[in-house]
């Protein structure tokens, strides 16, 4: 990753270029032959260094089945550590879709230490608790009461706007944490969604404003995220999927345009 990056025009990579000539020796090699394998995250790789491999393929973020898998391999590592409800798996597989092995592993060993640390066996509110902080972090405790009842109306405005459409949500929070002061994660989206389920998660992302203006609390900064996902799914459905085809047309829209 440190070296592999695209080289450009007006840079150099040294090291690279003498890894490139390196590699092209081993090709000379016929009675011992060498296999170099590698692995890496980084996106913009030398096209040079890339066609000095004869094969490669993209190990993509694992799905719900692989996610269960690599969390129930982590925890029998250390059995006698752990003693997490088959529920606690299942909800933790379901919300951390789009998490890699790495991320499930350090959120494993923050356990792990935590509970070292406490000298007591980790059980299903502490693992929850540390899948939370690791992914939104640390809980906000200055909170008042007032701000945490508009805090769960605006979840509450999303959720229901979920279960008017016949989707029960996954996960619901009312904890603030980082840059959130809670979220709802609704059902994922299928792999082709129609026009009418995207229409169905903007009326989810706009549920919550529309919650808080409904019990009196006025137009407030915390539906910022949720305008910001409505917007992203409008501009894919006329910029990028033509589903407005009468009003905009087929063509595919840019930024720039």
């Amino acid at each position: 990753d440190a070296i592999g990056f695209t080289r450009t025009k007006t840079g150099t990579n040294a090291v690279l270029n003498a890894l490139l000539t390196e590699m092209d020796g081993f090709k000379r090699i016929n009675t011992k032959p060498v296999f170099v394998m590698a692995a890496t995250n980084l996106k913009g790789i030398d096209r040079a260094l890339e066609r000095r491999f004869d094969r490669s393929f993209m190990v993509g973020l694992p799905n719900e089945e692989g996610r269960k898998w690599i969390l129930e391999k982590l925890l029998k590592r250390h059995v006698e550590k752990f003693r997490i409800s088959e529920k606690e798996i299942e909800s933790i597989v379901v919300r951390s879709r789009g998490l890699s092995p790495a991320d499930l592993e350090n959120m494993i060993e923050t356990a792990l230490r935590e509970g070292i640390r406490n000298g007591t066996v980790i059980e299903d509110a502490m693992l929850d608790e540390i899948f939370e902080r690791c992914n939104f972090g640390e809980r906000k405790e200055e909170n008042s009461e007032k701000e945490i009842k508009r805090i769960a109306y605006h979840e509450v405005g999303h959720a229901l706007i979920e279960l008017y459409y016949g989707r029960e949500p996954e996960h619901m929070s009312i904890i603030a944490r980082g840059n959130y002061g809670g979220y709802v994660q609704g059902a994922q989206l299928k792999e082709n969604p129609t026009k009418e389920r995207l229409l169905q998660k903007i009326c989810m992302c706009l549920g919550g404003r529309a919650a808080e203006l409904e019990f009196g609390y006025g137009i407030t900064v915390g539906a910022g995220s949720d305008l910001e996902n409505a917007t992203q799914i409008a501009t894919w459905m006329v910029c990028e999927y033509g589903m407005y085809e009468d009003e905009i047309g087929l063509a595919v829209i840019t930024k720039e345009e």
